[in-house]
């Protein structure tokens, strides 16, 4: 019976170094977390091997937030024109996507009306799938301000209805939001802000609510943990974020709210590649993920029939029919298709101005955060219309001016050297409104300041010299006196 084991381990040893034939393979690149990448790659990898008979595998590549692949693709594309290598791209806003399709970059998906049947072509005026078949809205995304109720209960800050809500005093280190330079998401917010106050209102609110902010990290999905545990009471948020974070913390402490005239549905796309390595299997790839069964798995808590097996997703589906069919059971309360936010859109205007804005904030908000959050906190609690008030959020030129950029963004020496003004601009702004506040001190006592600093190393090498020379010149004159006597 000894033979067993050896035979055993032998046919072991052939079935694990023999050479086997891979399987088809779709590659996707996304900024999504891992809670989607896991459930959808499990369902369609059921699904296909059901339909066919054949197992797949799902590979995704992951090189960051939305701006990231946006570089990454136009990078790799200049090298290879004809193709990179990989099946899809999968998540980021659709203004994204319509840059890619105008640079030629995207391939048809080859489906057909009965593939996207019952998904409508729009929402509240904004597309929910290219005319032309490039891009599928995967599922709908509303923006909105997430808060801890216990913080805002214990700091008495009132319920923010508004993003302008956000930039009152009282909420003075209790916000948190992203840098929309390395988030599509925080763009998206940013963009909502502009388009609901207009250039210079919308300056002004998002001048202040950056200072309000106790933390501007780099990804919006950081945004709920922070709100969630405290650390700030309030920050603008996505839905699925929100909604899956207040699933996991449970009921009664975070609560979502949509500012209903100053935000929108927006769709968050899936699209083909040119060049993909395997145009049917990613096309299968896009089928299920509009399919019914697809987008229930956005929809469902995790472990419901029909629903994702571990992760909850927490996101908005595209197919209006689910609603109902879901009713009681999915994890939002929320039907966009009854209730879509108010504000009129502008998607022609935000793509115009997509890097020039994200750079502007940059510029004034995040690299001089420190001096612009000291600046707030001294004129804070003035008049709302007193000089040094109105001074903080002054803007760097007028809208016409600003929207000029976007040619010159195509040139990046012309794009640094205008950041750069921006900063100085930031800077030189946040000191004056400390002196008119007087945190800072003004012309003649900084000359006087330049003077007593430019004097102290003197100062400290004439100690350097003049101490260890008294005290030579001290013993020489004892010796001296010693060999007199």
């Amino acid at each position: 019976m000894r033979f067993w084991p050896k035979i055993a381990t032998g046919l072991f040893g052939l079935l694990a170094f023999s050479p086997v034939q891979a399987g088809p393979k779709v590659t996707v690149l996304s900024p999504h977390w891992e809670g989607p990448k896991r459930e959808f790659e499990a369902a369609f990898s059921r699904t296909y091997e059901k339909s066919t008979g054949r197992k797949v595998a799902v590979e995704w590549l992951d090189v960051g937030a939305s701006s990231n692949i946006m570089a990454y693709v136009r990078s790799e594309f200049k090298s290879r024109p004809q193709g990179i290598g990989i099946d899809l791209v999968w998540g980021g806003g659709s203004i994204y996507y319509s840059t890619l399709a105008a640079e030629d970059l995207l391939a048809p998906a080859g489906l057909t009306g009965e593939d996207f049947a019952g998904i409508p072509p729009e929402l509240a005026g904004n597309p929910l799938y290219d005319a032309q078949g490039l891009w599928f809205g995967a599922a709908l995304g509303s923006f909105g301000i997430l808060c801890n109720e216990r913080v805002l209960e214990r700091m008495n800050l009132p319920r923010p209805l508004s993003w302008a809500d956000l930039a009152a005093p009282a909420f003075f280190s209790w916000v948190a939001l992203a840098d929309p330079r390395d988030s599509g998401t925080a763009h998206m917010m940013l963009e909502l802000m502009f388009q609901s106050y207009g250039w210079e209102k919308g300056l002004d609110v998002v001048t202040r609510i950056g200072a309000n902010a106790r933390t501007i990290p780099r990804a919006a999905s950081q945004i709920p943990m922070l709100v969630a545990t405290g650390e700030v009471a309030c920050g603008p948020c996505i839905d699925f974020y929100a909604w899956a974070k207040m699933a996991e913390v449970g009921p009664g402490r975070l609560e979502f709210i949509l500012p209903t005239a100053e935000t929108v549905v927006t769709t968050d796309p899936i699209a083909m590649l040119k060049g993909a390595p395997d145009p049917d299997l990613a096309r299968a790839f896009i089928r299920f993920v509009l399919s019914p069964a697809g987008q229930r798995l956005w929809m469902l808590p995790a472990g419901a029939e029909g629903g994702p097996r571990r992760y909850t997703l927490g996101r908005l589906s595209v197919r209006p029919e689910l609603y109902d069919e879901l009713a009681g059971r999915m994890v939002m309360t929320y039907n966009p298709f009854r209730q879509a936010p108010g504000l009129n859109f502008n998607s022609g205007l935000a793509e115009e101005r997509w890097q020039t804005l994200n750079d502007l904030f940059g510029a004034l908000i995040v690299d001089p955060h420190p001096l612009l959050v000291r600046a707030w906190e001294s004129v804070k609690d003035r008049e709302a219309q007193s000089p040094a008030w109105k001074r903080l959020a002054a803007p760097p030129e007028d809208e016409a001016a600003f929207r000029k950029r976007t040619e010159e963004w195509k040139d990046p020496e012309k794009r640094g050297r205008t950041i750069a003004e921006w900063v100085g601009f930031g800077r030189a702004k946040y000191q004056s409104v400390l002196r008119m506040a007087g945190k800072e001190p003004g012309e003649w006592q900084a000359g006087l300041y330049r003077v007593v600093r430019g004097l102290i190393p003197a100062f400290m090498l004439g100690l350097v010299v003049i101490i260890p020379a008294r005290r030579l010149w001290a013993r020489w004159r004892t010796w001296r006196s010693r060999r007199e006597r």
